[in-house]
């Protein structure tokens, strides 16, 4: 964060259109252009508690990060022929030798939204195999948040948080919040499909910054400035999760005028939020390199 300039249009930042922009760019960046080489597992390599007469396509997710997810979720969505109804995507995440988690993503793409899919969660509380596979609803994640957390939107945000930097750090986490992970990520992934001659409206969701939404909204919720019903019913302030493109923009632009501290640029926002070890790394190295410059001088 050190030689950024502050992030925050509440204290005489930069202008709205100006904020948005810097935020749509920012999200192209860090999510497009980071490679991936993760393959499917092989289906004798499958865990046990899974049948092998599923249909669909498994990856080992473990110990990844969240700009690593998107990553993945990012090549899927843009498998044109891979990514239609009917085709099922797995995402695994142990513990140890256990799974802890399996999440299935069922396509179902729009011309408007060719990134649209279902998200569900497949393991149970009691780590069994889900015999339903539906996935919630906000509004289904904002009653379960309010059951588990009651109103401590900073304990919720320090959850998803740990699980953003490495999803192995899931001890304690309720299921909702599990399974909010991996929607939160997918969201971001499903604006990344790249497709000849998008219609009008799919530019305009694509056009949406919602992975700097999503960091901006956990951290509201961790400073207790918003609250589990603003960021996920429908027509309230923060939710920009539904709804026609303008609808959504105004809930990201409400989010980004709401006063915060210090925040950082939106670049560095979004790697603090999706893989803090990197930017703490780079802010190690930065350090590093002071201490040599008046080591020489």
């Amino acid at each position: 964060m050190k030689g950024k300039k502050p992030f925050n249009m509440a204290e005489g930042g930069p202008r709205d259109a100006d904020v948005f922009d810097d935020q749509v760019k920012a999200c192209k960046t860090f999510f497009e252009n980071l490679p991936s080489d993760v393959t499917p597992l092989q289906k004798e390599d499958w865990p046990s508690i899974i049948s092998r007469d599923w249909k669909g396509i498994l990856y080992d997710i473990t110990g990844f990060n969240g700009q690593q997810v998107v990553s993945l979720l990012r090549i899927i969505v843009n498998g044109r022929d891979q990514f239609k109804k009917d085709n099922f995507f797995y995402f695994l995440i142990r513990n140890s030798s256990e799974v802890k988690q399996l999440y299935r993503l069922e396509p179902n793409p729009t011309v408007d939204q060719p990134g649209n899919a279902v998200v569900a969660v497949l393991i149970d509380p009691q780590g069994k195999l889900c015999q339903a596979f539906k996935g919630k609803r906000y509004q289904e994640l904002n009653v379960a948040f309010k059951t588990h957390y009651v109103t401590d939107t900073k304990s919720f945000a320090r959850d998803i948080k740990k699980l953003f930097e490495s999803n192995v750090q899931n001890e304690g986490i309720p299921e909702a919040t599990m399974e909010a992970y991996m929607l939160l990520l997918f969201e971001i992934a499903r604006r990344l499909v790249e497709v000849e001659n998008p219609t009008k409206r799919k530019e305009a969701f694509d056009k949406l910054p919602i992975g700097s939404a999503i960091a901006r909204l956990i951290n509201l919720l961790e400073l207790s400035k918003a609250t589990f019903d603003e960021a996920l019913l429908p027509r309230k302030k923060f939710y920009c999760f539904q709804g026609e493109p303008d609808d959504r923009r105004k809930a990201i632009e409400e989010i980004n005028m709401t006063p915060m501290e210090m925040a950082p640029d939106p670049e560095e926002e979004l790697r603090e939020m999706f893989c803090p070890e990197k930017q703490q790394a780079e802010d190690l190295t930065e350090e590093v390199k002071k201490l040599s410059i008046n080591e020489c001088e």
